[in-house]
């Protein structure tokens, strides 16, 4: 990734993008999506000197 790309991945729809472009190639085939649950969570991102900023948003509200 380069600075400033914005990685979404949509778990509903079993998407991954990066600015808005396809990237489901980066995700490995036997991998599952991550599960977020209510309340507290831990997401290591790797590198550690990756700087990094992680949103969610419920699915229903």
């Amino acid at each position: 990734f380069d600075v400033g790309d914005k990685v979404i991945i949509d778990t509903e729809r079993s998407l991954v993008t990066i600015n808005g472009i396809n990237a489901i190639n980066i995700k490995d085939f036997f991998s599952d999506f991550p599960k977020i649950i209510r309340g507290e969570n831990r997401i290591d991102i790797m590198p550690p000197d990756v700087k990094a900023t992680i949103s969610y948003r419920e699915r229903y509200r």
